[in-house]
């Protein structure tokens, strides 16, 4: 590589790094960024949430509804736009990073090891934890109820989890990695070595709907932030999150299988 061709590049790297687009972002509107789409979903889901019980419903239904009506399209519309503002077309390039390849033996080996590390941290985190917050200190807030008991019919629950497994299992879990770890945790400069723990608490407070489950999220996540940040490539963590949303969804599956007909 000649010397010409060296200069170019440092000078388009020190131009891509210095845009206020994607590596900029402030303490304050790192925050906001993180916060305001939960909030949005949050008002969202309580509107929602009797409409969908009168309905006959599970209350989950209207957090399911409220992804497609409010989370996606404020996460991608917001990186549809910066993309737009900085290409000056439909695309990503510069707004979504930590998107390196890495070999295909590497998601055999960290997909799993992540899943496991999450799925026990999350899971010891709502067996221990959770409950306790849930009944003593959030009594207040309404419960997503997903209890397969509640003498609901077959169509309905067929439907419900149907809902569940496009928008939360699927949908949300790939734009939330976009955004969250795509656009977000690479503009957090400002907070130096306390970007990962920092990330994972943001995100664990962005679930407004579900504040006793900020801290086994903000711990239960650490792993599949801490393995985007070193390895610079969201999808791992995509996969994992994907596995992880999937729980819902088995076990809802399960349950409509073992109904008995009539």
């Amino acid at each position: 590589m000649n010397l010409e061709m060296k200069q170019a590049l440092v000078q388009n790297s020190t131009v891509l790094d210095s845009s206020p687009l994607i590596r900029e972002h402030s303490a304050l509107l790192s925050i906001i960024l993180h916060l305001l789409p939960g909030v949005l979903t949050g008002a969202v889901y309580i509107a929602l949430r009797s409409p969908v019980v009168l309905a006959g419903y599970p209350p989950h239904v209207a957090l399911v509804l409220a992804i497609p009506l409010t989370t996606i399209p404020v996460m991608l519309g917001l990186l549809v736009y910066l993309g737009h503002k900085r290409n000056g077309r439909l695309s990503f390039e510069g707004v979504l990073l930590y998107r390196e390849r890495i070999q295909l033996w590497k998601y055999f080996m960290y997909v799993p090891l992540v899943f496991v590390a999450s799925l026990a941290i999350i899971g010891v985190g709502n067996a221990v934890l959770d409950s306790v917050l849930r009944t003593k200190v959030f009594p207040w807030m309404p419960s997503l109820d997903w209890d397969n008991g509640g003498g609901y019919t077959r169509t309905l629950l067929i439907i419900s989890y149907s809902l569940t497994a496009l928008f939360v299992t699927i949908g949300e879990s790939i734009v939330e990695e976009l955004y969250f770890r795509g656009f977000l945790l690479p503009s957090m400069r400002y907070a130096g070595r306390w970007a990962v723990p920092l990330h994972t608490f943001l995100f664990a407070l962005y679930h407004v709907w579900q504040p006793w489950r900020f801290v086994s999220l903000a711990i239960g996540m650490l792993p599949i932030v801490f393995t985007t940040w070193r390895t610079k490539n969201i999808y791992v963590g995509m996969i994992v999150h994907i596995l992880l949303n999937s729980f819902d969804v088995i076990v809802g599956v399960a349950f409509i299988l073992a109904m008995k007909p009539g």
